[in-house]
C-alpha cells in the first residue's frame, strides 16, 4: 500500500507541475499581451513548439530504411554499397579506353607493322634489304654502316609497298672491335627502331621493342647463314681445286693439303653443303610459319577477347615472350642456342672459305664432326623436352632432326 501511495503521489506532482508551467506560461503572456485572443494563439504556438521538442527524431538508417548491424566493419559496409557503382563505371571505361586504343589509335596496324618488320613477315622487301647487308658486312664496307645509309636502305626496302609508314623505322650499326680483324663483320650489334607515339608506347614499350630486336637479329642471322649457302653453287666447288692450281700463290697449300684428293674433297663439300641447307631450311621453315605465324593467330584471338587495357598489355606481353622463348632465347635453354649458332658459324665459314678459294681437308673432317655434333646434341635434346613436356610446336622440329641424324665419326 505504501508503494502505491507514492506512485500515485509522484504522478499527481507531474500533473500539477506541467499545470503550474502552463499557468505561469498564460501569465507571462497575460502581462506581455492585454488582448486575451493573442495570448490563447501564441499559447497554442508555445505549446506546438514544446510538443515537437518532445518528438525524438529516428536515426537516418531507419528513415532510409536500412538495417545496419554495429558488429559489421564500416569498410565492409561501404564497399558493399559503392562496389556496383564503381564497377558499372569502371566497365564504361574500360571499354571507352579499348575502343580508343584498337579503332581510333589502330593498334593491330601498328602490331603489323612491328611484324612484318621485325619479324620479316614482309618477305621479299625484307629479303631485299637483308641481301644489301649482307653484301655490306661481307665487303666489309663500313662506310655503309652508319645509321643514316642502313636507314636509308630500310626505308627503300619498304617503300616499294609501304609508303605510308616508312619514316617509323630507323636502322643502327655498331662496329665491334673484334670485327676489324674478322673476314667478315658481325650481324650483332644490328638493331632496328621503331618510333611509337604515345598512348601506344605503354603496350609496344621500350623493353618489348628491346625483345623485337632480339627476335629480328635471331632471324636474320638464320637468313644470313642460307643466303652464304644459297650464294654458293655447285659449279663454283667443283671449280675451286682447278682454281687452286691455277694460283700459283696456293701451290704451296696445295701440296700440303694431300690427305684429300680434288673429287673426294669437292664430293664432301657437297654433302656438307646439302646437309647445312636442309638444317638451316627445316630451322628457317619452323621458326617462319610454326612460331611467327600460329603465335600471331593466338595474338589476334587474345586482342579480340580482351576486356581492358591490362588485359591487352598481358596478351601482347605473353604473344612476345612465347615467340622470344620458343626461338631458343631464354636463358635456360642457352646450350640449344649455341648450338644453333656453331652450325650457322659453318655456314658462314664454308662460304667465306669458298670466297678465298682456300679450304683445306682438315677445315673439311672439323666441319663435319662439329656438324655432326651439334645436330645430334639438338635432336636428343628436344626429342628429351618433347617426351617430358607437351611441346607440340617442337614436335615436328624434333622428329626431323632425329631422322636426320648424320653419322659421328
Amino acid at each position: 500500500m505504501n508503494d502505491s501511495g507514492m506512485v500515485i503521489g509522484e504522478c499527481n506532482e507531474e500533473v500539477v507541475g506541467k499545470e503550474s508551467h502552463c499557468r505561469d506560461e498564460n501569465d507571462v503572456l497575460q502581462v506581455a499581451a492585454d488582448d486575451e485572443f493573442l495570448v490563447t494563439a501564441f499559447a497554442s504556438l508555445i505549446q506546438g513548439i514544446q510538443d515537437d521538442k518532445e518528438v525524438v527524431k529516428k536515426p537516418r538508417c531507419e528513415e532510409l530504411g536500412l538495417n545496419l548491424d554495429p558488429m559489421v566493419p564500416l569498410e565492409a559496409i561501404l564497399s558493399d554499397s559503392l562496389a556496383q557503382g564503381v564497377i558499372k563505371h569502371y566497365n564504361r571505361s574500360s571499354t571507352a579506353l579499348l575502343n580508343l586504343v584498337l579503332k581510333d589509335l589502330n593498334l593491330e596496324e601498328e602490331l603489323s607493322k612491328a611484324r612484318l618488320v621485325f619479324f620479316m613477315e614482309a618477305g621479299d622487301l625484307m629479303q631485299d634489304f637483308n641481301y644489301q647487308i649482307f653484301n655490306i658486312i661481307h665487303r666489309k664496307d663500313t662506310d655503309m654502316l652508319d645509321s643514316s645509309s642502313l636507314t636509308l636502305l630500310l626505308q627503300d626496302s619498304l617503300f616499294q609497298r609501304f609508303e605510308g609508314w616508312v619514316d617509323q623505322f630507323s636502322c643502327g650499326y655498331e662496329l665491334l672491335p673484334e670485327d676489324q680483324h674478322s673476314p667478315v663483320l658481325s650481324l650483332r650489334s644490328l638493331s632496328i627502331n621503331m618510333a611509337i607515339s604515345w598512348p601506344l608506347n605503354i603496350i609496344l614499350s621500350e623493353e618489348n621493342l628491346k625483345m623485337y630486336n632480339k627476335i629480328f637479329l635471331f632471324l636474320v642471322n638464320l637468313k644470313h647463314s642460307l643466303w652464304c649457302l644459297q650464294s654458293i653453287s655447285l659449279a663454283e666447288i667443283a671449280q675451286l681445286d682447278r682454281q687452286m692450281n691455277k694460283d700459283e700463290s696456293l701451290a704451296d697449300d696445295l701440296n700440303s693439303d694431300v690427305s684429300l684428293s680434288a673429287g673426294q674433297k669437292q664430293h664432301r663439300l657437297q654433302l656438307l653443303r646439302a646437309w647445312l641447307i636442309y638444317f638451316v631450311t627445316l630451322l628457317h621453315g619452323y621458326f617462319m610459319s610454326r612460331v611467327i605465324h600460329s603465335t600471331q593467330l593466338e595474338l589476334r584471338d587474345g586482342i579480340a577477347r580482351a576486356t581492358d587495357l591490362d588485359v591487352l598489355i598481358e596478351v601482347h606481353q605473353l604473344y612476345l615472350t612465347k615467340i622470344h622463348d620458343t626461338c631458343f632465347l631464354h636463358p635456360e635453354v642457352r646450350m640449344l642456342k649455341e648450338a644453333i649458332y656453331m652450325i650457322l658459324g659453318i655456314c658462314i665459314e664454308f662460304h667465306t672459305g669458298i670466297a678465298e678459294r682456300s679450304i683445306h681437308s682438315g677445315a673439311i673432317s672439323n666441319w663435319e664432326d662439329k656438324y655432326a655434333r651439334c645436330h645430334n646434341f639438338l635432336s636428343t635434346m628436344l626429342n628429351e623436352m618433347v617426351r617430358k613436356k607437351k611441346l607440340p610446336h617442337l614436335e615436328g622440329l624434333a622428329a626431323a632432326l632425329l631422322h636426320s641424324c648424320p653419322q659421328q665419326q
